[in-house]
């Protein structure tokens, strides 16, 4: 644990305040060239300035750590936005990507490929047991969440095509959505920040109120192709879909022959403490197609799209295709993945974890009412929700030695790795209070 910290020293460049046992600082002289200011007068020069980046660069990270540049070392509550959930540096995923590279990186998907059957077999099995998704259910790779949801709205409107001819197009989304920037999934993006500039975008697509069943009876009908939605929310601002909610939606799909979407590109793989997001719901409104993507290698790049049986059928040779997608190092290390994230150790982890986290964020809600108006999330998909903006609060503590992230309605995203340990949760709750303290002085 860390021992109780003065704050007087936030305003001040560094970590004066942390104690020694926490941090750890290299005094090598950098090389020329190699410093932060370097380094970002470098991507500036070089790179599309599309992302705000944080004036840190990061030079390796170990377990729920990670490091700098200048040696400082930090706490990581985002994991890379929930995709390290193994934490960095895993000594089986470095391992196993490492062997794979010297045996198969690429071949094209001209040829059977091992590792990604292998996967796919994983995942099936792993949804066979978990969800009521028409068996068999088939899966086709990408690379990332955006791919995987445009994969999914295409093969959606290919089945209502094959199945009830034109006409039937429309697609329904969700205030608060995010299913990506790419031009089909930012149409069903709902925030207007990520939109302007890039319209007009898909056409016969439609809003609905997340948790409203009212609303879903307004917009699905016999013209709606896919309804898409998020277990639980969360880039828009951490929101649990109530279950009562995914039943009715669920049901106004089969009543106008709707292919249901579940996006647990950041929900799902054991991040909500169940290894499928959707499966405390399975038996009434299990979907016909599932996004996944984040944590399925580690950090390596890979998504998949999964889809029933149903679906599957209508989906012939040369309608879809990827030239990386069912990458074999990204799978190889996936199908770890996948038995390490369905693990009952895991999925107990996150389940304590987060019981501790909740419990001390009840604490904030009651010490610091002037700046905390709540928590909402399932597992380690966690929102601690401010009356303003988050953004103090968040540079204050990563100043402190602990990574947070933003989320939409001024909660502050807490997504620590699914293994993380005892010791890592309760020194970073102790630096959020630390902060918490001193911003409502």
């Amino acid at each position: 644990m860390l021992c109780k910290r003065s704050l007087q020293g936030l305003r001040q460049p560094g970590f004066q305040t942390l104690s020694r046992r926490f941090l750890s600082v290299t005094h090598e002289d950098p090389l020329p060239g190699t410093t932060t200011a370097s380094i970002v007068d470098q991507e500036l020069g070089n790179i599309i300035g599309v992302y705000a980046r944080y004036p840190l660069v990061m030079s390796h990270g170990q377990g729920s750590y990670l490091f700098d540049k200048e040696g400082r070392k930090y706490i990581d509550f985002t994991s890379g936005v929930a995709v390290t959930s193994l934490g960095h540096g895993h000594p089986e995923v470095a391992r196993l990507a490492a062997d794979q590279c010297t045996k198969l990186v690429h071949s094209s998907n001209l040829y059977y490929n091992e590792p990604a059957i292998e996967l796919s077999s994983k995942i099936n099995k792993s949804l066979a047991q978990n969800s009521k998704i028409s068996s068999p259910s088939k899966i086709f790779f990408s690379n990332s969440g955006t791919e995987a949801n445009e994969t999914a709205l295409k093969f959606a409107r290919k089945a209502a095509y094959e199945g009830y001819g034109e006409g039937k197009s429309q697609i329904v989304y969700f205030n608060n959505s995010f299913h990506g920037r790419s031009l089909g999934s930012l149409s069903i993006t709902a925030n207007p920040k990520y939109r302007r500039g890039f319209e007009p975008l898909l056409p016969d697509v439609v809003q609905a109120t997340y948790n409203d069943i009212e609303s879903i009876k307004q917009v699905i009908n016999d013209k709606t192709a896919a309804v898409i939605v998020e277990p639980v929310q969360g880039e828009g601002g951490i929101c649990p879909a109530n279950a009562e909610f995914l039943v009715a939606l669920r049901k106004a799909c089969d009543k106008f022959n709707v292919s249901l979407i579940y996006d647990e590109i950041q929900c799902g793989l054991g991040r909500s403490g169940d290894f499928w997001a959707h499966s405390i719901v399975k038996d009434q409104a299990s979907p016909d197609i599932i996004t996944i993507a984040k944590p399925l290698a580690n950090g390596l790049p890979i998504s998949a799209t999964i889809v029933s049986s149903k679906v599957a059928e209508t989906l012939h040779a040369g309608e879809h295709g990827s030239t990386f997608g069912g990458n074999p190092v990204a799978c190889r290390v996936g199908s770890f993945c996948v038995d390490e994230l369905s693990s009952s150790k895991i999925l107990n982890n996150v389940r304590k974890q987060h019981n501790t986290l909740t419990s001390r964020f009840a604490e904030f809600t009651t010490k610091y009412p002037n700046l905390i108006r709540g928590y909402a999330g399932r597992g380690l998909l966690l929102g601690l929700q401010f009356n303003q903006s988050p953004s103090e609060f968040i540079n204050l503590a990563r100043k402190q030695g602990l990574l947070l992230l933003p989320g939409g309605n001024n909660n502050t995203r807490v997504l620590p790795s699914l293994n993380v340990k005892d010791s890592v949760i309760a020194d970073g709750l102790d630096i959020m209070d630390d902060t918490l303290k001193y911003l409502s002085k």
